[in-house]
């Protein structure tokens, strides 16, 4: 099992969250401030992650992602007094005592999702990879499609126009489109002779 360094993005992020929850909550509790839902899950889910990434190194990643991403959103909240947020002016209380946080878009959130986005490039597009990238079929039916986009588009020119047209620098389907207009304009003259 790898051994959780501080040097890892991830690990200096959950401990940054940590330092701003520590140090704002308490002082709004002794406060009487009133805290929010999303200031209470943003506890739970540090909680959460810090034990999953404590027991499951492979998890750091993924724990911390899905954690910045519901900060991002406003569902959860890491610090009581540097919570700036983008709302969308919506304010939802229940009684006295509970407020729904508003949705909007968390700065902090924001910044450090960023972070790791850049740091962790890599296992971003490994996980876009494996998860989210189309198959060979549904690629296979995209390039058709814009292949048959490309075929209605030119179907109106000359030969004059579309060899011109094969000179310049088009995308691979907008050629296979010219190719195949010029071949099927071929087919149709050598049968309307015969």
């Amino acid at each position: 099992m790898n051994k959780i360094t501080f040097d890892k993005t991830e690990v200096r992020i959950i401990a940054f969250l940590w330092l701003l929850s520590l140090s704002t909550y308490p002082y709004a509790l002794l406060n009487n401030y009133v805290l929010s839902i999303s200031n209470y899950l943003g506890v739970i889910g540090l909680i959460i992650t810090t034990v999953l990434i404590s027991r499951n190194n492979h998890l750091i990643f993924k724990a911390t992602y899905i954690l910045l991403l519901l900060g991002l959103f406003n569902l959860l909240s890491f610090g009581y007094f540097i919570n700036f947020s983008f709302s969308f002016w919506i304010n939802i209380n229940i009684g006295n005592e509970i407020s729904i946080p508003s949705p909007g878009i968390q700065l902090v959130s924001l910044v450090l999702i960023t972070i790791l986005s850049i740091n962790r490039s890599d296992k971003l597009f490994k996980f876009y990879s494996k998860n989210v990238h189309k198959s060979s079929k549904d690629v296979e039916r995209t390039k058709n499609g814009q292949v048959n986009h490309f075929k209605q588009k030119f179907s109106s020119l000359s030969e004059q126009e579309i060899k011109y047209k094969l000179e310049l620098k088009l995308t691979p389907e907008a050629i296979q489109a010219l190719n195949e207009i010029l071949l099927e304009r071929e087919r149709l003259t050598t049968s309307s002779s015969k």
